[in-house]
């Protein structure tokens, strides 16, 4: 998290090149956290692409939530799993197959 008005665009910037989620204190409290909340559970549903054969979708979303410590209803989790996870395809890119998330 950071201070809006003290933070410039180059923090920002290498914290966005290091893989590093971040938020405005400001947003905090706010729903502007959920765009944060998002991308934290896509990074964690996309390191288990590899292993999907054969998961339970929502067992799976819940391992995700578990993993990122992001606390949520069961309804939010149903929507998430019925939303990106249940939505995964298959694709061929560049001649290898890879999975996608319909963001």
């Amino acid at each position: 998290m950071y201070e809006y008005e003290n933070c410039g665009a180059a923090i920002k910037s290498a914290l966005t090149q290091h893989g590093i989620y971040y938020c405005t204190i400001d947003d905090f409290s706010t729903a502007g956290t959920d765009e944060m909340k998002k991308a934290v559970l896509f990074a964690e549903l996309e390191k288990h692409l590899p292993g999907l054969i054969g998961k339970n979708p929502m067992e799976l979303t819940q391992q995700i939530y578990q993993e990122t410590r992001i606390t949520a209803t069961k309804k939010e989790m149903e929507l998430f799993c019925n939303r990106y996870v249940r939505t995964l395809k298959l694709k061929v890119s560049e001649d290898r197959f890879v999975v996608e998330i319909q963001k």
